[in-house]
């Protein structure tokens, strides 16, 4: 919430108190604390996003005027040379203040502190598991308006589309979370997209843009001209937000990292009339994934941590849902470097297909199926069976599918069941293509059951990665 008071005023610029001057601000000031200033997601989401609407608020959907009358000042002690206060500047009348570089007292005539979060709909973990907020009521009418702004403060020049000149657009990380092998990437984009659209081979091009070596304005004036972007998860997958409508988005994640706990992007292309077409690839094999132990704790390290623990962290291959901000698990992941394997060219060559299908606009069995399938959501799974078997130590756990999927054609779906079972202070997580799952049990876990029975399995399924809700169930022994 922002709210507004009154400081002061006078006719001069400043006047003198004993041996101090006291400097004046008769013009208004909005008041703001950056989130973070140096990653262009939080920039985005958190910052310019919710100064638009706050200003839409105060001056009743004229942002334009807002702008011209009012001035951002930081209360943070972030730098005033980072590399996106071009951003910022787009909504100051003046080259925004930063409180830690006045001088002198100042008072101001009208101050207004704080930022409209009705825009927000990603939240990072801050006393919760991090994740989507359901709640978020932002939309295209939105999106689109705020777009529109922005290019036109960049002076950029919203294209005329067409299908005749298909641009696509690789996001390249240099640092960290790499993608090792792109040239085997971007020829697996040209072929895929070769065998989609035939008809227009010649018009392609494929734009490889490193957001450490390009500035905004040559991303925005890329991103508006192109109809396909893949990249892995990081900062500038929030660019996506600037794709033409009925774009193919692939984000790419490392090993262990769920794309519904931590991709904005995902959350974003699910809001409502945001209609893109979204498909994750995720690195199922460990084989293709480079990490860095000796790195600092905050880029995945883990050799500051027991060698019991760094074990603990290495054995774990799915990395559920954490709260911010310092979990070693999921930066040791998270900050790993990918190679991309042959099952990238399925996913990719699916949402080419359903991009296909939009811009060709033709009724259709499988377009029909994926209007659907966009909005639909699986129903649980039901008689959920565990057993314990005491002679090969093994938890074996089965169930029926989802009865809203029973008619439904699997082969255009994508379909993976997560199954958690907590032993006593261990949790371990399963994914799955069947109706059955089964782990391994230490001869102490079993001991341990024998004596107090209470293993736990929650099992939920994912369908183009619209998920259901848990089913729960106990686990009991083997006859």
């Amino acid at each position: 919430m922002f709210v507004k008071f009154q400081v002061m005023t006078d006719n001069e610029k400043y006047f003198k108190n004993g041996d101090n001057y006291i400097v004046l601000v008769d013009e208004p000031i909005l008041l703001i604390r950056r989130f973070k200033s140096d990653n262009i997601m939080h920039v985005i989401h958190d910052d310019i996003l919710p100064i638009y609407m706050t200003y839409n608020h105060l001056c009743a959907g004229d942002v334009e005027l807002c702008v011209k009358n009012n001035r951002l000042m930081f209360s943070d002690d972030l730098s005033d040379n980072e590399m996106y206060l071009e951003w910022y500047k787009l909504f100051s009348s003046k080259k925004p203040y930063t409180l830690k570089n006045l001088k002198a007292m100042t008072c101001f005539n009208k101050v207004f502190v704080g930022l409209s979060r009705e825009s927000v709909w990603f939240q990072y973990g801050f006393g919760k598991p991090q994740g989507s907020i359901s709640s978020a009521t932002l939309n295209s009418a939105i999106t689109n308006k705020f777009k529109d702004f922005i290019l036109s403060g960049f002076n950029i020049r919203k294209p005329v589309l067409s299908l005749n000149n298909l641009n696509i657009i690789l996001l390249s990380r240099k640092n960290n979370r790499k993608i090792l092998n792109e040239d085997f990437v971007i020829s697996k984009i040209s072929s895929i997209f070769k065998s989609v659209y035939p008809e227009y081979n010649e018009k392609l091009k494929i734009h490889v843009l490193d957001p450490s070596q390009n500035n905004s304005y040559s991303i925005l004036t890329t991103v508006i001209e192109s109809q396909i972007l893949v990249g892995m998860h990081g900062s500038a997958m929030i660019y996506t937000l600037f794709l033409p409508e009925k774009s193919a988005i692939v984000e790419m994640f490392p090993f262990g990292i769920q794309p519904q706990h931590v991709s904005p992007t995902r959350a974003l292309c699910q809001l409502p009339g945001i209609f893109h077409n979204y498909l994750s690839w995720r690195n199922f094999k460990e084989i293709n994934t480079i990490t860095y132990p000796d790195r600092s704790p905050l880029h995945g390290g883990i050799a500051h941590l027991s060698k019991n623990e760094q074990e603990n962290i290495k054995n774990l291959k799915i990395i559920p849902a954490v709260e911010c901000c310092h979990d070693p698990a999921y930066l040791y992941r998270m900050f790993q470097d990918t190679i991309v394997d042959d099952s990238f060219e399925v996913i990719l060559k699916q949402v080419l297909i359903n991009q296909k299908e939009m811009y060709q606009n033709v009724p259709s069995m499988y377009f029909t199926s994926y209007i659907n399938n966009y909005w639909f959501f699986p129903a649980p799974v039901s008689n959920v069976t565990c057993k314990i078997d005491r002679i090969v130590r093994k938890i074996f756990v089965k169930w029926n599918k989802p009865h809203n999927i029973q008619s439904m054609e699997l082969t255009k779906l994508s379909v993976l069941y997560s199954v958690t079972i907590k032993i006593f202070s261990r949790v371990v997580m399963l994914e799955t293509l069947s109706y059955i799952a089964s782990i391994k049990l230490t001869s102490e876990e079993i001991s341990s059951a024998i004596q107090n029975c209470d293993i736990h399995v929650w099992i939920k399924v994912s369908i183009n990665e619209n998920e259901s809700i848990d089913t729960h169930s106990f686990c009991t022994f083997l006859n």
